[in-house]
């Protein structure tokens, strides 16, 4: 009987060592989780760690920008957000003689420029991130971590789009302040946030990657349209702008789309009809990224109508049954296809429109004709992915403009617009 006494004594000592050993362990996990962006923030040069990778490093200073902007007085309510994209959109109508239905009071306009000073903390960071490539949020890919992702990943897109709308009301502003350097960092910066979603596996990382840079190519258009360049022409800017027109790039991230799907489907129990549908559906879709990735635009042409001819054959009648992942999942690759030939045609635009005023800068006038900036200020003349051809170049005394010949989806015009320089440089010398 004593001998039990000492042994459930000695067992309970045990237990609660064990249970100390757990409290520390979970505080030291704790504390290393609020240390790597999950809690305070002491300063941005903290928040690197020389045991991650890029990827995580990165990842954890969006993270902690993002929670600094939380904590920006009135610079997270909805309502507060909402002002920061109707600024952008006010500016961009003002600065292209536009009137803007939303048009912003000057107070509001003043009241953007004090959240903006306030979130210079989160500015500092995203500073940081750009000397950090890549941000790969989601790593696990296995079967039973799939839905708890792609449920990540909706919240890391909503984030990462309030991250940019303030970096593009940053552009603006810096822009009305007359600092085009800065201004067109900030681009530059925005589009590190867009490029870095390319490594994600779910669809919709792709579609806020597209709408991200398309939101700071909107803001370029803001700062170009009567500012001066300074010297050189800004290389970041550009290297932004070639990752995101690289279309390797977007065939590796539906690559890992096609991996993810598979993953989803199976934790979802979708295969019970065996390997059917599977192998179906991941050749449909290896089908669609090749066409996507192909450069030239006569044979990528040519590869889409075959994939979109063969996935509408196999939606009709009893192959229908067999093939219902395809109507399921490909409209979705559509859209992806629509959204990425819309960004490289912007982006081709922008590289154009930094040319041509670096054109006007140097010669005093805006040129003739679009081969006269190759090769002083481009080494070729890009292509529109919309329709194989070249870009049209409209000059007045008022405006240039190049513009692709196409419509976007919803009918818009895809086109930049610059003013002459008004300080006797540009179009008005040539009278």
């Amino acid at each position: 009987m004593q001998r039990l006494k000492k042994l459930g004594i000695f067992f309970l000592i045990l237990l609660a060592l064990a249970a100390v050993g757990l409290l520390v362990l979970y505080g030291v996990g704790q504390s290393k989780l609020a240390s790597r962006g999950g809690g305070a923030i002491p300063t941005a040069d903290e928040l690197v760690y020389p045991d991650l990778t890029d990827d995580e490093n990165a990842a954890i200073l969006y993270r902690a920008a993002w929670n600094t902007l939380k904590d920006t007085p009135e610079g997270t309510s909805d309502d507060a957000q909402m002002l920061v994209s109707e600024y952008t959109k006010t500016i961009l109508a003002r600065q292209q003689g536009e009137t803007s239905e939303e048009a912003l009071s000057d107070e509001d306009i003043q009241f953007v420029g004090v959240l903006l000073a306030d979130a210079d903390p989160a500015f500092e960071i995203l500073r940081q991130v750009r000397d950090t490539k890549g941000a790969l949020f989601l790593n696990d890919h296995s079967p039973a971590s799939t839905l708890q992702n792609q449920k990540d990943m909706e919240k890391v897109g909503t984030w990462m789009r309030g991250l940019a709308r303030y970096v593009a009301a940053r552009a603006l502003w810096e822009s009305e302040q007359g600092n085009t350097d800065a201004s067109l960092d900030w681009v530059a910066t925005g589009l590190r946030l867009s490029n870095d979603l390319t490594n994600e596996t779910v669809l919709i990382g792709e579609m806020v990657r597209a709408a991200i840079a398309l939101q700071m190519l909107s803001a370029a258009q803001g700062t170009l349209y009567d500012h001066p360049l300074s010297e050189p022409v800004p290389h970041a800017l550009l290297d932004e702008l070639n990752d995101v027109r690289d279309r390797k790039h977007h065939g590796n991230s539906l690559r890992r789309e096609a991996v993810f799907s598979e993953a989803l489907m199976q934790a979802q129990g979708m295969f019970t009809l065996g390997g059917i549908w599977k192998a179906n559906y991941l050749e449909s879709f290896g089908a669609f990224i090749k066409a996507v990735e192909e450069d030239d635009y006569t044979e990528r042409t040519r590869m889409l109508a075959e994939w979109s001819d063969d996935v509408a054959r196999s939606s009709k009648g009893v192959t229908k049954f067999l093939h219902v992942l395809d109507s399921i999942m490909m409209p979705g690759l559509a859209r992806s296809d629509d959204a990425l030939e819309r960004l490289i045609a912007e982006s081709d635009l922008l590289e154009l429109a930094l040319a041509l005023r670096a054109y006007e800068q140097t010669h005093g006038v805006f040129p003739e004709t679009l081969a006269d900036l190759a090769p002083e200020f481009l080494l070729a003349l890009p292509q529109d992915p919309l329709n194989g051809k070249q870009y049209p170049y409209e000059k007045t005394a008022e405006h240039i403009t190049v513009r692709s010949e196409e419509k976007d989806r919803r009918g818009d015009e895809i086109a930049f617009h610059l003013k002459p320089i008004a300080n006797g440089v540009g179009a008005s010398d040539e009278q």
